[in-house]
């Protein structure tokens, strides 16, 4: 019935052991490029911890967070955004794109867009999350005045928007 001789090294699966080896090594290398980013700008230490803490509070209240989005109402006339501001903006949204890299939870754009949105909020902005789809999938990101904040400026225009909340 079973083998009572001890299992040798060449005996185990090729692919198991590649499948255990990426599950280690891959949050590794994205953690270290994550941590070589974050000592070539000292100031991104901070924003990555933030992203990470957003991240997880937005994974665990999704549901919650797209309902109040959706009753949200929106201002027809926006001032426009400082320098002092779109540089805030661009760092927290490459900080949140970096860690969802090594996030465990693997956050997507929905996650990423409603962390950025929902610091706006806090700031006094009032931004636009817009969910639409292209092709066979669909996408989140979040505009100000028509300006992509979080994804190429062209995203609107590979994917139809449905949803601007």
């Amino acid at each position: 019935m079973f083998s009572t001789k001890p299992m040798k090294l060449n005996q185990i699966s090729s692919s198991r052991i590649k499948k255990i080896f990426s599950k280690i090594y891959r949050p590794i290398r994205l953690a270290l490029r994550l941590l070589q980013k974050a000592i070539a700008n000292p100031k991104y230490i901070p924003l990555c911890f933030w992203a990470f803490k957003q991240l997880s509070w937005v994974d665990r209240d999704l549901q919650n967070m797209a309902i109040a989005a959706l009753k949200t109402p929106t201002q027809n006339s926006l001032p426009p955004l400082n320098s002092d501001l779109k540089q805030a903006i661009r760092e927290r949204a490459v900080a949140i794109f970096w860690t969802t890299k090594i996030h465990p939870l693997r956050p997507k754009c929905l996650h990423r867009s409603l962390a950025l949105y929902h610091w706006l909020l806090e700031q006094g902005v009032s931004p636009k999350l817009e969910i639409g789809w292209g092709g066979d999938i669909g996408h989140a990101w979040v505009t100000y005045d028509g300006l992509v904040l979080n994804d190429s400026p062209n995203v609107a225009e590979s994917m139809t928007p449905f949803t601007r909340f």
